[in-house]
């Protein structure tokens, strides 16, 4: 009897199966938190993003927060809320794009875009490529470089706060580090 092989999801991981914290935490989405509540995806994401216009009892809220705890959801993906400090200003500027990865530094990928809106603190860009056409599902950061305009070589790096992909990526980006002579470059070419 001890040597009889355990059923499947009874303690040993099948090759279909997580194994890993991080690989399960991966696993779990919000598609997957409202399936097993009966709710609507667009619910699910409302309740973990404090959207304030949620309209739901309490009772939801909670069920959709113990259900995704139990479940190990990754709560670190969830959007941040971000102020800026500028109006964002209309440009379209190309720019070489490098993504490290955040726990380690490490180059990832490298490429270009075209940074549609910027500030001396952020830059929303779309019009990603990448070689290997992608980005990592650990954090990382984006390092941008001018390559055109009078801003050419201002370059700075960046965490993403907001990423949309319907067909085309566009990443709204917060400055994490720039010097302070390509700042006022900025300001300069902004003319704020």
């Amino acid at each position: 009897m001890d040597n009889e092989p355990l059923p499947a999801g009874a303690g040993a991981a099948t090759p279909d199966e997580p194994t890993s914290v991080e690989e399960s935490a991966l696993a779990v989405s919000q598609q997957v938190i409202a399936d097993i509540l009966g709710l609507d995806r667009t619910t699910v994401n409302k309740v973990l993003n404090g959207h304030p216009s949620m309209i739901t009892s309490k009772k939801t809220v909670e069920s959709v927060i113990r259900v995704a705890k139990e479940m190990g959801y990754d709560f670190s993906r969830l959007r941040k809320k971000y102020k800026r400090k500028y109006e964002r200003k209309h440009v379209k500027i190309r720019s070489e794009v490098e993504v490290y990865l955040s726990e380690t530094g490490e180059l990832y990928d490298r490429g270009w875009c075209t940074i549609n809106n910027l500030t001396p603190d952020g830059a929303l860009i779309s019009g990603v490529w990448t070689v290997k056409g992608g980005f990592p599902l650990r954090p990382f950061t984006v390092k941008l470089r001018a390559i055109e305009t009078d801003l050419q070589g201002v370059e700075g790096v960046f965490e993403v706060v907001r990423f949309r992909s319907n067909g085309a990526i566009m990443m709204g980006m917060r400055a994490v580090e720039m010097r302070d002579d390509h700042q006022q470059r900025i300001r300069d070419h902004l003319r704020i």
